[in-house]
């Protein structure tokens, strides 16, 4: 997978997904977090919880870091 970093195309998506070929597709590294997210949320768990699940599991931000508000 190849993140366009300028031009037309440069706009950062939001987190789960990217930019293939020219279109806007499911990031393979970050769908399964956003999908596991989602779950939580619909779940009714309080972002609170969600963060603190997500740092548990060592899952890292787009930035590599741990999750925050």
């Amino acid at each position: 997978l190849r993140r366009v970093t300028s031009g037309k195309q440069g706009a950062r998506l939001y987190y789960g997904f990217c930019y293939f070929e020219g279109e806007i597709t499911k990031d393979p590294r970050e769908f399964p977090t956003l999908r596991l997210i989602h779950q939580r949320w619909s779940q009714k768990l309080s972002i609170h919880s969600i963060v603190k699940e997500l740092n548990h599991k060592n899952i890292k931000s787009r930035e590599g870091k741990q999750w925050s508000w």
